[in-house]
């Protein structure tokens, strides 16, 4: 599968979820590292609504690095934050705090 094909499943998914997330702003920069779909994208939070685009966001309040199967386990609730971490499936640099806050949430829809 290419980047912009899982990509797409996964804004989707985001879109669909109708999440309702805590009002501080947040940025995460999401890199997938399969040989196959590899490539960075960011989710943010508008205060409106989640803004999930394919690019770079250096400002960002932690970045991620994962495969695109851990990515969407943890969207659909079927991996915990807390296993993709001690596994070694899921790395992050920045608030720690923030990114499980987001999975617990995205794990409940």
């Amino acid at each position: 599968m290419t980047f912009e094909k899982k990509f797409s499943s996964i804004k989707a998914k985001l879109e669909a979820a109708d999440i309702t997330l805590p009002e501080s702003h947040f940025a995460f920069e999401i890199t997938m590292t399969d040989d196959d779909c590899a490539g960075t994208f960011y989710v943010a939070n508008r205060g409106n609504g989640l803004e999930v685009e394919p690019y770079d966001y250096h400002d960002n309040t932690a970045s991620l690095t994962a495969t695109a199967n851990t990515i969407t386990r943890l969207l659909d609730g079927r991996t915990s934050y807390e296993n993709a971490i001690s596994t070694g499936k899921l790395t992050v640099v920045g608030n720690e705090n923030a990114v499980k806050a987001i999975c617990g949430i995205c794990a409940k829809k």
